[in-house]
């Protein structure tokens, strides 16, 4: 189907009949624009014009589709068969179209989640910090590493001397690059931190292998402690599958026992004498007293000529401070944690059910 041999056929016949634009629209009717677009080949009129055009020109609409007279069967025929290819063709192309651009869809979303997936897998990172030695341990710290942005929290330091002063760094190139540096043991860091104190997250392979705390206490002693940094986890699968560690579960519950700790300090508020901020309990027979203050629950044998003192700390219920005296004079002062109860010597684990006794007999019982 020709638009513009039809337009020039329509624009002949309308001529024949001495028909203006504007006229032949007023007949039919419609518009005079209308009429100009299809005599330009830039339109065509539907199937029910064509019938009007018609029978206004007396004329077959096979004529007017053809563009021109027809004198046999033979052309109306062929004129019908192009007008099917033409349409099959269009619907082959329509076909086409839709199929490349779905295609060309299909691609780009491929891409974007390829992409999406190659920036982020195994980009989260998330490692457990912990160090100890001699009279000074932290745990329960975690460093949460990503592309964007990271966080950084030593987690609880406990010392058997008052901390005047943390610095934490990594080594890098045999220098030591410093992330904080503060009395404040409350240690939380983003990547950006404080002037000329940060870390990145391209660091992070020294902050693994290097990362150390350095403790100032109030006599101004100095202690470093080499930090353990263990990974955790990281977004490294492609399926996710639920699993309960069974030995962590052992841990836990081993440390989910020593909550009569806590019973111990409320049956000690009961019974206590209260004096300031501090609970006071002796025994009958002045071998023992309890104290509660600051958080920390002190057991304190008082034998003739032998003194020991447990300090076990509420907020950190996984250490306790064990001192000896004999004659007055120190002969033991020791941090012992109990983050890990297969880890403990046998002496420590004596020293601890040692504590446990005292508080289920004098206290609890």
């Amino acid at each position: 189907m020709n638009l513009y041999k039809t337009g020039k056929f329509i624009c002949e016949l309308r001529n024949e009949k001495k028909l203006s634009q504007r006229a032949l629209a007023e007949i039919i009717p419609l518009t005079r624009q209308a009429v100009s677009s299809w005599e330009t080949g830039k339109s065509f009129p539907d199937s029910d014009v064509l019938k009007i055009l018609a029978n206004i020109f007396n004329v077959t609409t096979d004529e007017l589709i053809a563009g021109e007279r027809l004198v046999n069967n033979e052309q109306i025929e062929s004129i019908k068969l192009d007008l099917v290819d033409e349409v099959n063709n269009k619907n082959k192309t329509i076909k086409s179209n839709i199929k490349i651009f779905s295609i060309i869809i299909g691609l780009l979303l491929l891409s974007f989640f390829a992409y999406y997936f190659l920036t982020s897998y195994n980009t989260i990172r998330v490692y457990k910090i912990s160090g100890e030695k001699d009279n000074i341990f932290t745990e329960n710290g975690i460093l949460i590493a990503t592309k964007q942005k990271t966080y950084l929290r030593i987690g609880n330091i406990t010392s058997k001397e008052k901390i005047k002063n943390v610095k934490l760094y990594y080594i890098k190139s045999n220098k030591k690059q410093i992330i904080y540096n503060n009395e404040n043991t409350d240690i939380l860091i983003t990547e950006f931190f404080g002037y000329n104190e940060f870390f990145s997250y391209k660091d992070l392979k020294f902050i693994i292998k290097s990362l150390e705390l350095e403790i100032t206490d109030e006599n101004n002693a100095k202690e470093t402690i080499k930090l353990n940094v263990k990974k955790d986890f990281s977004n490294n699968l492609l399926l996710y599958k639920k699993e309960f560690n069974l030995s962590n579960y052992d841990k836990l519950t081993q440390v989910s026992e020593d909550n009569y700790f806590t019973e111990a300090v409320e049956k000690l508020k009961e019974i206590g004498i209260k004096n300031d901020k501090a609970y006071i309990y002796k025994s009958k027979d002045n071998k023992i007293k309890l104290s509660y203050i600051n958080n920390e629950l002190i057991l304190e044998s008082l034998e003739q000529n032998k003194r020991e003192i447990w300090i076990y700390y509420i907020d950190y219920n996984n250490s306790f401070l064990y001192q000896k005296f004999l004659n007055d004079e120190e002969k033991e002062n020791r941090l012992i944690s109990l983050k890990d109860f297969s880890k403990l010597s046998k002496e420590d684990n004596e020293k601890y059910l040692r504590l446990k006794k005292y508080i289920k007999n004098y206290l609890l019982d």
